[in-house]
């Protein structure tokens, strides 16, 4: 059957095997793992969590650094997927692998900035100063808040892509007979996703942009 995830009679296994086409099933998981959900977990972890900042920035960078993992894999298998492909398959032709790729170097130099501003030695290298990281870190903030919408955006457009491939989201009486509108499994299950990516894209949006929670002794736990 036809590879693709989330689809009711589509093949949802995964494999790592050279020339299986479920190795394209690693990418859509990883990537909105990834870039959707362990990028907002990251951020709530560190803006809304009421430990002490060193903690939060710790727990911060390792959620994030997970999301960097996952997202290497999941481009891998996509593009192990399209070149193994019988003929291959062209990569980069659509404007979901486009805004996708736009979004992986942007979080990958958002990633690679964070580390250099908050966790080199304060002082040592250039920007390093409590002064210029207190500047850094509001353009950290608005960057990564545009940058999540940004992901969700690229998932969405994949999701359409993928429904488009498969036909979902043309009505077919035949083969969905019991369902009102005649669609496919995909098209609610995918459609379903993306708006709990809307939601969870605005509370993060709403947490980042919140004051810093502070102690009864009055000592701020998170950074600003």
């Amino acid at each position: 059957s036809p590879d693709g995830i989330g689809t009711g009679d589509f093949d949802t296994s995964f494999s790592w095997e050279e020339g299986n086409a479920n190795v394209f099933n690693w990418h859509p998981v990883l990537m909105v793992s990834a870039l959707v959900f362990l990028y907002s977990e990251a951020a709530i972890a560190y803006k809304w969590l009421p430990i002490e900042k060193k903690c939060a920035k710790g727990l911060h960078v390792v959620i994030q650094t997970l999301a960097v993992i996952a997202m290497s894999v999941g481009l891998r298998a996509v593009f192990r997927f399209h070149n193994e492909k019988d003929p291959p398959i062209d990569n980069m032709y659509s404007m979901h692998s486009w805004v996708g790729l736009t979004c992986v170097v942007l979080f990958s130099v958002q990633y690679v900035a964070g580390i250099y501003h908050f966790l080199a030695p304060e002082g040592k290298l250039p920007n390093t100063d409590p002064a210029s990281k207190a500047t850094y870190l509001a353009y950290h903030k608005l960057i990564g808040v545009i940058l999540l919408a940004l992901c969700v955006a690229t998932s969405c457009l994949g999701f359409f892509e993928k429904m488009a491939f498969a036909g979902a989201i043309t009505p077919d009486e035949a083969t969905y007979p019991d369902d009102p509108l005649h669609l496919a499994p995909m098209y609610y299950r995918l459609n379903t996703i993306a708006v709990i990516m809307v939601l969870l894209v605005t509370m993060v949006a709403l947490v980042v942009s919140r004051a810093p929670a502070v102690s009864s002794e009055g000592n701020q736990l998170l950074a600003t």
